[in-house]
Protein backbone atom coordinates (compact mmCIF):
# COMPACT_ATOMS: atom_id res chain seq x y z
CA UNK A 1 0.00 0.00 0.00
CA UNK A 2 1.49 3.36 -1.00
CA UNK A 3 1.84 6.23 1.43
CA UNK A 4 -0.91 8.24 -0.26
CA UNK A 5 -3.27 5.25 -0.22
CA UNK A 6 -2.43 4.62 3.44
CA UNK A 7 -2.97 8.31 4.29
CA UNK A 8 -6.25 8.36 2.40
CA UNK A 9 -7.39 5.20 4.21
CA UNK A 10 -6.41 6.68 7.58
CA UNK A 11 -8.29 9.90 6.79
CA UNK A 12 -11.39 7.96 5.78
CA UNK A 13 -11.21 5.85 8.95
CA UNK A 14 -10.82 9.00 11.07
CA UNK A 15 -13.78 10.62 9.31
CA UNK A 16 -15.88 7.51 9.77
CA UNK A 17 -14.78 7.11 13.40
CA UNK A 18 -15.65 10.69 14.22
CA UNK A 19 -19.00 10.25 12.56
CA UNK A 20 -19.66 7.06 14.48
CA UNK A 21 -18.70 8.63 17.80
CA UNK A 22 -20.20 12.06 17.29
CA UNK A 23 -23.78 10.87 17.74
CA UNK A 24 -22.80 9.43 21.13
CA UNK A 25 -24.53 12.47 22.53
CA UNK A 26 -27.04 14.71 20.85
CA UNK A 27 -26.79 18.45 21.18
CA UNK A 28 -29.68 19.87 23.17
CA UNK A 29 -29.87 23.12 21.26
CA UNK A 30 -29.11 22.38 17.61
CA UNK A 31 -29.20 19.82 14.83
CA UNK A 32 -25.96 17.93 14.06
CA UNK A 33 -23.68 19.47 11.44
CA UNK A 34 -24.04 18.25 7.87
CA UNK A 35 -20.58 16.64 7.81
CA UNK A 36 -21.27 14.69 10.99
CA UNK A 37 -24.61 13.58 9.59
CA UNK A 38 -22.98 12.29 6.41
CA UNK A 39 -20.28 10.53 8.40
CA UNK A 40 -22.92 8.97 10.62
CA UNK A 41 -24.69 7.54 7.57
CA UNK A 42 -21.44 6.17 6.18
CA UNK A 43 -20.40 4.79 9.54
CA UNK A 44 -23.70 3.07 10.18
CA UNK A 45 -23.65 1.45 6.77
CA UNK A 46 -20.17 -0.01 6.97
CA UNK A 47 -18.71 0.14 10.49
CA UNK A 48 -19.72 -0.03 14.12
CA UNK A 49 -17.94 2.19 16.59
CA UNK A 50 -16.23 0.63 19.60
CA UNK A 51 -17.81 1.47 22.95
CA UNK A 52 -16.75 4.65 24.70
CA UNK A 53 -15.84 4.20 28.38
CA UNK A 54 -17.46 6.78 30.69
CA UNK A 55 -17.80 7.43 34.37
CA UNK A 56 -21.06 9.19 35.25
CA UNK A 57 -20.69 11.67 38.13
CA UNK A 58 -23.85 13.45 39.24
CA UNK A 59 -23.70 17.24 38.94
CA UNK A 60 -25.63 17.82 42.20
CA UNK A 61 -24.58 15.01 44.54
CA UNK A 62 -21.04 14.47 43.16
CA UNK A 63 -21.61 10.70 43.47
CA UNK A 64 -20.85 8.22 40.67
CA UNK A 65 -23.10 5.65 39.05
CA UNK A 66 -21.88 2.27 40.36
CA UNK A 67 -22.85 -1.36 39.73
CA UNK A 68 -21.31 -3.97 42.00
CA UNK A 69 -22.47 -6.93 44.09
CA UNK A 70 -24.41 -4.29 46.03
CA UNK A 71 -26.46 -3.61 42.86
CA UNK A 72 -26.94 -0.32 41.04
CA UNK A 73 -26.30 2.69 43.26
CA UNK A 74 -24.62 6.06 43.43
CA UNK A 75 -21.64 6.34 45.78
CA UNK A 76 -18.46 8.35 46.12
CA UNK A 77 -16.33 8.15 43.02
CA UNK A 78 -13.41 5.68 43.31
CA UNK A 79 -12.25 5.05 39.70
CA UNK A 80 -12.91 1.29 39.93
CA UNK A 81 -14.44 -0.66 37.03
CA UNK A 82 -17.77 -0.80 38.93
CA UNK A 83 -18.08 2.89 37.99
CA UNK A 84 -16.97 2.60 34.36
CA UNK A 85 -19.60 2.24 31.70
CA UNK A 86 -19.27 1.13 28.08
CA UNK A 87 -21.51 3.37 25.97
CA UNK A 88 -22.28 1.90 22.56
CA UNK A 89 -24.29 3.41 19.74
CA UNK A 90 -27.28 1.23 18.83
CA UNK A 91 -29.69 2.04 16.02
CA UNK A 92 -27.75 5.28 15.26
CA UNK A 93 -29.57 7.34 17.84
CA UNK A 94 -29.79 5.33 21.04
CA UNK A 95 -27.12 4.12 23.43
CA UNK A 96 -26.58 0.91 25.33
CA UNK A 97 -24.92 1.64 28.69
CA UNK A 98 -23.13 -1.46 30.02
CA UNK A 99 -21.10 -1.70 33.21
CA UNK A 100 -17.47 -2.56 32.49
CA UNK A 101 -17.12 -4.92 35.45
CA UNK A 102 -20.51 -6.67 35.70
CA UNK A 103 -21.33 -6.52 31.97
CA UNK A 104 -24.95 -5.75 32.93
CA UNK A 105 -26.86 -3.02 31.10
CA UNK A 106 -28.58 0.01 32.57
CA UNK A 107 -32.29 -0.83 32.40
CA UNK A 108 -35.47 1.08 33.27
CA UNK A 109 -38.55 -1.11 33.12
CA UNK A 110 -41.50 -1.97 35.33
CA UNK A 111 -38.92 -3.17 37.86
CA UNK A 112 -37.51 0.39 38.05
CA UNK A 113 -33.98 1.58 37.40
CA UNK A 114 -31.52 -1.28 37.67
CA UNK A 115 -28.82 -3.16 35.81
CA UNK A 116 -29.88 -6.35 34.09
CA UNK A 117 -28.28 -8.82 31.68
CA UNK A 118 -28.13 -7.08 28.30
CA UNK A 119 -31.05 -8.11 26.08
CA UNK A 120 -31.35 -5.41 23.38
CA UNK A 121 -34.88 -4.45 24.48
CA UNK A 122 -36.01 -0.82 24.48
CA UNK A 123 -35.80 -0.67 28.30
CA UNK A 124 -32.01 -0.73 27.81
CA UNK A 125 -31.85 1.94 25.11
CA UNK A 126 -30.99 5.44 26.20
CA UNK A 127 -31.13 8.89 24.67
CA UNK A 128 -28.09 10.88 25.77
CA UNK A 129 -28.44 14.66 25.49
CA UNK A 130 -25.39 16.85 25.96
CA UNK A 131 -25.53 20.21 27.75
CA UNK A 132 -22.69 22.57 28.67
CA UNK A 133 -22.67 21.22 32.23
CA UNK A 134 -23.16 17.52 31.58
CA UNK A 135 -25.42 14.95 29.96
CA UNK A 136 -28.93 13.71 30.65
CA UNK A 137 -29.66 9.97 30.36
CA UNK A 138 -33.26 9.41 29.27
CA UNK A 139 -34.70 5.94 28.76
CA UNK A 140 -36.08 5.46 25.26
CA UNK A 141 -39.06 3.35 26.38
CA UNK A 142 -40.15 4.97 29.67
CA UNK A 143 -38.99 8.52 28.84
CA UNK A 144 -37.74 8.80 32.45
CA UNK A 145 -34.31 10.20 33.32
CA UNK A 146 -31.60 8.83 35.62
CA UNK A 147 -31.94 10.96 38.76
CA UNK A 148 -29.79 11.07 41.92
CA UNK A 149 -31.44 13.23 44.57
CA UNK A 150 -32.25 13.07 48.27
CA UNK A 151 -34.70 10.30 47.24
CA UNK A 152 -31.70 8.24 46.10
CA UNK A 153 -30.79 6.89 42.67
CA UNK A 154 -33.90 6.33 40.57
CA UNK A 155 -35.56 6.96 37.26
CA UNK A 156 -37.84 9.97 37.42
CA UNK A 157 -39.74 12.20 35.03
CA UNK A 158 -37.26 14.47 33.29
CA UNK A 159 -37.19 17.91 34.90
CA UNK A 160 -33.96 19.61 33.74
CA UNK A 161 -32.56 19.83 37.31
CA UNK A 162 -28.96 19.07 38.28
CA UNK A 163 -30.08 15.80 39.92
CA UNK A 164 -30.33 14.50 36.34
CA UNK A 165 -27.09 15.96 35.00
CA UNK A 166 -24.06 13.70 34.76
CA UNK A 167 -20.49 14.55 33.77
Amino acid sequence: MSLSTRSRSAAIMLFVSLGALSPAVSEASSAPPVAASGARLLASAAFSAPPVINTFRNRNTDRCLDDSREGLRSIGCNNLDFQKWEVTVVENEHREIKNKHTQRCLDDSGAGLRTYPCNNLTFQKWNVTKYRDGVVLQNHETKRCVDDSREGLRSFHCNNLNFQRWF
